[in-house]
């Protein structure tokens, strides 16, 4: 058993990178991968220094403490957004709010979220749900459990 092994009937992979240092060593694991993944339509092989690197798409958090009364009066919420993305599995570009005001709500279809800051427009946030099918996860921001529960099950 191989590491490619992992790759039977995986139909859905469009692009395969292989990175070796030997042409050899590229024939013989481009060769496995066909044979998992059927016939490689477009081939090409590109030579460039190691020390060149990839293009990345890496993005680095700096993880800090937050003061909980500022969070408390929902004047953290710029801060608190990434977090809120990463959680929902991080779908889509880092979604990015550009007002210095705190919105009622945030509807990101792309990111597969929702979160309602404002809990007296539910049923505003409610409707305007009701006409995405991307929405994987909702957060809502409120103090009441109460609220909290109601508005999980639906009912406020």
């Amino acid at each position: 058993m191989n590491g490619l092994d992992a790759l039977e009937d995986q139909d859905h992979i469009i692009d395969f990178y292989i990175v070796v240092k030997e042409t050899a060593v590229f024939k013989r694991i481009k060769a496995q991968v066909s044979d998992l993944l059927g016939p490689i339509n477009i081939t090409s092989q590109v030579k460039r220094p190691m020390s060149e690197g990839f293009p990345t798409n890496v993005e680095y958090f700096k993880l800090d403490f937050l003061d909980k009364n500022s969070v408390s009066l929902g004047q953290q919420f710029h801060e608190i957004l990434p977090l809120l993305w990463l959680k929902s599995g991080a779908i889509g570009k880092r979604p990015e709010i550009s007002s210095s005001e705190e919105p009622e709500m945030l509807i990101l279809p792309q990111n597969h979220f929702a979160i309602l800051i404002d809990e007296t427009k539910y049923a505003e946030f409610a409707e305007k749900l009701s006409e995405e099918n991307n929405i994987e996860v909702i957060y809502f921001v409120t103090n009441s459990e109460e609220a909290f529960r109601e508005m999980s099950s639906g009912k406020k």
